[in-house]
């Protein structure tokens, strides 16, 4: 199967989300508000209890102690605050993010529900969580030997959301294998996909940001397309099988 031209999926996109735009609009301000929530208690509310017990000994200490204590001071609460967010972000945002995209994919038969957002918190949570983490973790270390390992691996990894999006239950290591059947020979196309989206992404960086909200819907839509197809000609081709995309359920 030949993947469809990168104008015919943005404009299956569109086809998509016509009619039903500010619905996707909805699921993606939920999102972003849950996003801003978990980044405002980590910067602020959880560092106060360690921020306030290590002031109250800066007053009782010699100024050179107290230096040295404000330092640490600095330090502890800057690793709660990054320790709080990388809890949060992987309990609360990775399973928000892969009900997003099965939101979206559904949205592709017409059988979209505000609800999909909550599907993975029902549906093995711990194993999209930790596949979440994994993926992330392996981008980062690839990314340490050099830069450009770390953006192909980046590539090779950016269908497992959407792969454990449809089925939650598959095992770790298949996941990462199905992923890299879908992205063998396809990277190129999905990096130069994402670069066709920069005249649009320039446009809202003019809005302070304000404008990825809106743009966020159809440039979801139209990588859901892509991944699609990705699936229909790994399956074509034999490397992957149907049914690995279907979840059964408890």
């Amino acid at each position: 199967m030949n993947i469809r031209s990168f104008s015919q999926l943005k404009q299956d996109a569109k086809n998509v989300l016509s009619g039903k735009y500010w619905y996707s609009f909805g699921v993606y301000v939920i999102l972003s508000t849950a996003s801003y929530i978990i980044s405002m208690i980590a910067s602020s509310i959880m560092t106060v209890p360690v921020s306030g017990l290590l002031s109250a000994l800066l007053a009782s200490c010699h100024s050179q102690s107290a230096e040295f204590l404000a330092a640490v001071t600095v330090l502890i609460t800057s690793a709660v605050g990054v320790v709080v967010m990388i809890i949060a972000s992987l309990v609360i945002l990775t399973p928000l993010e892969t009900g997003l995209i099965k939101f979206f994919i559904n949205e592709t038969t017409g059988t979209h529900d505000m609800y999909d957002l909550l599907f993975v918190f029902k549906n093995r949570m711990g194993n999209v969580v930790l596949i979440g983490f994994l993926k992330n973790l392996y981008v980062f270390l690839w990314s340490l030997l050099l830069i450009v390992p770390g953006i192909v691996k980046s590539y090779e990894y950016s269908m497992i959301s959407y792969i454990i999006a449809e089925n939650p239950s598959l095992d770790r290591k298949r996941a990462f294998e199905i992923s890299k059947a879908l992205t063998d020979g396809n990277k190129l196309k999905i990096f130069l996909f994402s670069l066709s989206f920069i005249g649009w992404i320039l446009l809202a960086c003019l809005t302070c940001g304000i404008g990825m909200m809106f743009l966020a819907p159809y440039m979801q839509a139209s990588f859901t397309q892509l991944y699609i197809d990705l699936k229909s000609q790994a399956i074509e081709n034999g490397s992957v099988s149907a049914e690995e995309f279907i979840y059964i359920g408890i």
